[in-house]
């Protein structure tokens, strides 16, 4: 193993080049795969959803518009009108966030707006504590029950009472932290298929009818909302009827087409990086077989030798392949600190690897057909005349 290392160090001046290829071609391989999956994942996770079609809300009210009704006495009456109308006629829920002003563990906090519904039909857990429940929907003694995200259990500590900014209208709320969601607790986007939301540093309020009573909240609650409908007609009706009351330019997209949108925008993306991957192994090819067979050409003799103190063809090459997986080793470096710094799974920094050990293996069959071993002998036996 020692002379294999050193024969490393003196190839490296031939080898540097393949090193910079592979450190391309694995983090290339690490991210096309990250890509694929997290895709394939976020289709999964939304087609777990099991309603018939899910619609996302785009508000194309002008900010003039939001700016009148703000100061309007009758929006908050009519806001409360239309959401009371989607949740009397639609499966729904709402979802919305803020970032606190504070850090904590250097990740921002988030204080989030949601439904029961949001919880049950995502199925999240609590690993201590207990979940959201109906009577929690009703108020007591102006404490709001809160569940906190996996990391947040210490800042807000199970059973324990706290004050905190409401966001949305800049008042003070006092919470109880009733429970823990599980670790790595996550939802899917319904716009960026793949992409999960990781809700350990998120703590969650319900909305309830003593929260919901001010433009601010209710129009973030009318903006978030997500509704679940198997007509596309009773859609165009929440839109008809935001605009019969005067309020907001309502455009409801089913989430089919946000896949679809999403799909798209990535596939040009895609199709150039799998291009580029394939360029790049194609050079790291040719470029590992020409500068291999270059060494052996220029120690010709000092293969020689080896040959009569005994190595076979097996040793010769066997020593190549182990320095094309040395160059490995140090081409996966950067795409491991990579993987860590973007919480990238270093499974799939495995598979690419593998990947590249496979090449590997070509790489050497193709030098062991283009080489005969004959050939050295030969120039040992002329050597020894």
């Amino acid at each position: 193993m020692k002379m294999l290392l050193y024969d490393f160090l003196i190839h490296l001046k031939y080898l540097i080049l393949i090193i910079i290829e592979k450190v391309f071609i694995i983090l290339l391989l690490t991210v096309i795969l990250s890509s694929v999956i997290n895709t394939y994942i976020g289709l999964n996770r939304i087609s777990s959803i099991d309603k018939t079609h899910v619609y996302t809300v785009n508000d194309e009210t002008s900010g003039e518009k939001i700016n009148e009704l703000f100061y309007d006495s009758a929006s908050v009456e009519k806001c409360r009108e239309l959401y009371d109308y989607i949740n009397e006629k639609f499966e729904n829920y709402s979802f919305w966030e803020y970032e606190n002003e504070e850090m904590y563990k250097n990740n921002y906090v988030y204080q989030t707006n949601t439904d029961k519904y949001f919880f049950d039909l995502y199925n999240l857990k609590t690993y201590k504590g207990r979940n959201f429940v109906n009577s929690d929907l009703n108020d007591n003694d102006n404490i709001e029950p809160v569940i906190v995200g996996y990391e947040l259990q210490h800042k807000y500590k199970l059973n324990n009472v706290y004050q905190e900014v409401d966001y949305n209208t800049g008042k003070d709320f006092r919470f109880e932290v009733v429970g823990v969601l599980e670790k790595n607790t996550s939802v899917p986007s319904l716009v960026f298929v793949g992409s999960e939301k990781n809700l350990d540093y998120y703590y969650f309020r319900l909305i309830t009818e003593d929260n919901l009573n001010e433009f601010p909240s209710l129009h973030m609650a009318l903006d978030s909302k997500v509704v679940f409908s198997e007509k596309e007609s009773e859609i165009d009706m929440i839109e008809k009827k935001s605009e019969d009351l005067d309020l907001f330019n309502l455009n409801f997209k089913k989430v089919e087409d946000n896949i679809t949108n999403y799909i798209l925008s990535i596939r040009d993306g895609m199709y150039i990086a799998l291009f580029l991957l394939f360029v790049l192994i194609v050079v790291s090819i040719i470029m590992s077989i020409s500068k291999i067979l270059l060494i052996i050409n220029n120690e010709r003799y000092e293969y020689a030798i080896k040959i009569f103190c005994g190595a076979t063809k097996f040793n010769i090459f066997f020593g190549f392949f182990i320095q094309l997986l040395m160059i490995d080793v140090l081409a996966t470096i950067p795409t491991l600190i990579f993987c860590i710094t973007n919480e990238e799974s270093v499974v799939l920094l495995l598979i690419s690897v593998l990947i590249t050990f496979f090449i590997n293996i070509f790489i050497t069959f193709i030098i062991t057909k283009k080489i005969q071993f004959n050939d050295i002998s030969q120039f040992l036996k002329r050597s020894i005349m």
